[in-house]
């Protein structure tokens, strides 16, 4: 294996943590993006700081999510290592908690604040932006030398750089892993150009919270595609087998699918009671 990655380096005489460099980064532009986008409603000169309060309370939520999360599907472990749960530096976020936690802490915001900026529009405003922050942390994977795919041939990679390549090979002579983390980078890279950026530019019509829906959706798949991929020793399960990444992913689908049928057909519902 390569000697070029480490989980930490030096810098200025101060320990850094590459993982927790792409996390932040990662955070950080999808908290960029989101204030680009939140400046284009006329309704948010009526709250000039909101997302920039939005990100202070949403972000250590989705982290200590991600980590719960992670800590559910490894109880085994960590019901015996209580102290090693603190440990962020080594690795074990799961980004589909992250999500939850971070959206529970968006909607307690909301409520507590007692805001008129619709809570939907907020979302799709901000949610899928979780993409680019998805695609740039799971960077941070590759500099932990974790979240590995199945072994294949080197040959069969060759269009792959070589100094990924070079910290896959955890496996025999002439084999790599499949570089997972870069697949998920490359597709939540694409799903934020089309959601966040094309669709939102150019579909005239769009109803509150589709642009979440089409988030869960497109990100429920790349999961559930991506998971049986996984080396078994980085798929998390619960109750014995379940995968729980798996059982996450359907369950973001079916709510982004739902949410998008109830929004389509809540005006029709409308029109069909006042006609009674």
């Amino acid at each position: 294996m390569s000697l070029f990655l480490a989980y930490s380096s030096t810098v200025f005489g101060t320990s850094l943590s590459w993982y927790a460099v792409f996390v932040l980064t990662g955070a950080i532009a999808a908290y960029l993006f989101t204030k680009h986008f939140y400046k284009k409603d006329p309704r948010s000169k009526n709250y000039p700081g909101l997302i920039d309060d939005l990100f202070l309370i949403v972000f250590p939520a989705g982290i200590l999510g991600a980590r719960l999360w992670f800590v559910l599907s490894r109880w085994d472990f960590y019901g015996s290592n209580l102290v090693e749960i603190l440990k962020l530096w080594n690795g074990g976020l799961a980004i589909q908690g992250g999500v939850m936690g971070g959206v529970i802490a968006g909607v307690i915001f909301h409520k507590v604040k007692k805001l008129k900026f619709p809570l939907l529009k907020l979302f799709d405003i901000a949610i899928p932006n979780i993409l680019i922050a998805q695609s740039i942390g799971r960077w941070g994977n590759f500099f932990n030398q974790e979240v590995y795919g199945a072994c294949v041939s080197r040959n069969t990679l060759n269009f792959i750089p070589n100094f990924i390549l070079n910290n896959m090979e955890v496996c025999g002579i002439g084999e790599v892993a499949q570089p997972l983390f870069l697949y998920e980078s490359i597709i939540n890279f694409i799903g934020f150009i089309l959601i966040s950026i094309i669709i939102r530019r150019f579909v005239k019509i769009i109803i509150d919270g589709e642009l979440t829906a089409l988030y869960l959706i497109w990100y429920g798949l790349v999961r559930l595609i991506m998971e049986p991929l996984r080396n078994e020793m980085y798929i998390m399960r619960v109750f014995g087998n379940l995968s729980l990444s798996i059982t996450t992913s359907v369950l973001f689908i079916i709510t982004g699918v739902a949410l998008i049928l109830y929004l389509r057909l809540k005006p029709y519902f409308k029109v069909k009671q006042g006609g009674r």
